[in-house]
């Protein structure tokens, strides 16, 4: 099947690439996709697409008796070469793009098959090297070359010390059945980190992104447990825009949190909202180096809001606890006599796992 350059991306002007199936370790019983096949995967009509590729899909289960279970086999991918000297960045950069145009097919065999096991293929599950074959057919040769570091960095932050955790699970175990305003948070954010090392760019964005507005509903909440009000009164923005939303943390919590003003919001706001809508709304797609940024842009706002909370912790300490911890106020040195004392005092009332609820249900 050969794959066009997709229309509006940074490949425009590349050119094909093959992707041949080898189904088992040898080149026996390939399956031949023409070029009419490979403009239907192409085509942004799935129906269209499901009704062009019918013999594809059927050759391919032919061999199996479903198409869910994994199938052993070779993908062979093939582009042209640049006329210039190959680099291991060249040949990189090479492969990125035709794993592209094999996650493409992927994408429209997963619409046309309404198969939910097919997933992209990202070079991080690949293995520590992986030899790409560059064809010279113009030396009438082939040249290998070694891709390291392919693996992608571990993720979260593990302690090296089980004591740690045998400590903290229990604490966490126990606050859990009380809802943490920012529980879901965490683990929205922890779960676009899995959707992006799988290959899933745009699910990564969006999820992202609910974690996102997650935070910023998370912090109207803790402020306004630490105001007094009741349930009703501490989810009163659930219902209001969410811009409207981001912007009201500045009267709230102190700083600037406005979308069009030099600083961590506007940069969110650029890369990841925007993008976001850009996805959903637009029907356009995410390029890895975007989702890279939507994920920078994030953690510039986490950290926004973790040093807003430091700075109006006298008069929001149930906020400043609740993001930072004990700890984090203690490595910020921001553990001072009142925060102590603020922290001595729920203990005494038995709050220590409900401190963040309103007065009425801890």
């Amino acid at each position: 099947m050969v794959i066009p350059p997709k229309i509006g991306t940074s490949d425009v002007g590349r050119p094909p690439v093959t992707v041949r199936f080898h189904e088992g370790l040898s080149r026996r019983g390939v399956i031949d996709l023409s070029a009419t096949e490979a403009a239907i995967a192409g085509s942004r009509h799935p129906e269209f697409a499901r009704k062009g590729l019918a013999p594809t899909l059927a050759a391919l289960q032919a061999r199996s008796c479903a198409p869910t279970p994994p199938r052993l086999g070779v993908v062979e991918l093939i582009t042209a070469m640049p006329p210039v000297p190959i680099t291991p960045e060249i040949s990189t950069d090479l492969f990125d793009y035709s794993l592209r145009a094999l996650n493409r097919f992927l994408a429209v065999y997963m619409v046309a098959t309404e198969d939910s096991a097919v997933h992209p293929v990202v070079i991080e599950h690949l293995g520590p090297e992986i030899v790409f074959g560059l064809r010279r057919q113009r030396l009438g040769a082939n040249r290998k070359l070694m891709l390291p570091n392919s693996m992608a960095p571990p993720r979260g932050t593990q302690s090296e010390h089980p004591d740690h955790l045998l400590g903290l699970l229990p604490r966490l175990l126990r606050s859990e059945p009380y809802n943490h305003p920012l529980d879901q948070v965490r683990r929205l954010k922890l779960r676009a980190h899995r959707l992006f090392d799988g290959g899933e760019h745009d699910v990564a964005v969006v999820v992202l992104q609910a974690s996102a507005e997650r935070l910023v509903h998370a912090l109207h909440f803790l402020i306004r447990v630490d105001q007094g009000c009741d349930r009703q009164g501490a989810e009163e923005m659930v219902d209001k825009p969410f811009k409207t939303a981001l912007a009201r943390l500045g009267g709230d919590m102190g700083g600037n949190w406005q979308t069009k003003s030099n600083g961590p919001v506007k940069t969110y706001w650029s890369d990841l909202y925007e993008l976001r809508g850009r996805l959903i709304h637009g029907g356009h797609s995410a390029e890895r180096d975007a989702v890279i940024d939507a994920f920078a842009a994030y953690d510039g706002l986490w950290r926004h809001a973790l040093k807003q909370a430091l700075a109006a912790r006298r008069r929001l300490p149930r906020t400043a606890l609740a993001l930072h911890g004990g700890i984090g106020l203690k490595e910020a040195g921001a553990l001072d006599a009142s925060m102590r004392q603020f922290i001595t005092d729920i203990e005494a009332a038995g709050e220590d796992y409900t401190f963040w609820l309103p007065r009425d249900e801890r």
